[in-house]
């Protein structure tokens, strides 16, 4: 044989592969709409060096299925954990979250006197103005990366978008 194919050899094989790309792309989920966790209003408290602070945003989830953050990163700090503060009577304290739940369809909102992310040990003072870079992680959303402003107070309403 001369190592050529015959037309209707080379017909019949497009085809085949034309199918199974047909069939492969039938298997795949259609291209989500945009992401499922967005970050919004996202902003830190001044402090000294070696100081805690706190950042605050509101985590929004378009997904239809519940989420959970479970890890924060920051190049600023020696650690970041998620904190909710609990009263009991006149007693104010802050208790640590391994998981932070993100509603399907809904958002959890992280404010000051209620759940927030402490920055422990900054390495350099955040001042009004500087910005804290983040990696958060979702035990389904992946992960996100935020810049949260350093400011006195909440960003108003639009401010503080995900970066």
């Amino acid at each position: 044989m001369s190592g050529r194919v015959a037309p209707s050899a080379r017909l019949g094989r497009a085809a085949l592969a034309g199918a199974v790309l047909l069939v492969l792309a039938g298997c795949g989920a259609a291209a989500p709409a945009g992401p499922p966790i967005t970050v919004t209003g996202a902003w830190a408290r001044p402090a000294l060096e070696g100081n805690p602070t706190a950042v605050y945003m509101a985590i929004h989830n378009a997904g239809d299925v519940e989420d959970h953050l479970l890890s924060i990163s920051v190049a600023v700090a020696a650690s970041a954990e998620v904190h909710e503060t609990v009263r009991e009577g006149d007693l104010v304290r802050m208790v640590p979250r391994q998981r932070l739940p993100i509603p399907a369809g809904g958002t959890a909102v992280l404010e000051p006197g209620g759940t927030h992310v402490m920055l422990m040990k900054l390495g350099d003072a955040l001042e009004i103005g500087d910005s804290v870079a983040m990696t958060l992680g979702f035990a389904r959303g992946g992960t996100v990366v935020v810049n949260a402003t350093v400011q006195e107070g909440a960003p108003a309403a639009g401010d503080g978008a995900q970066e």
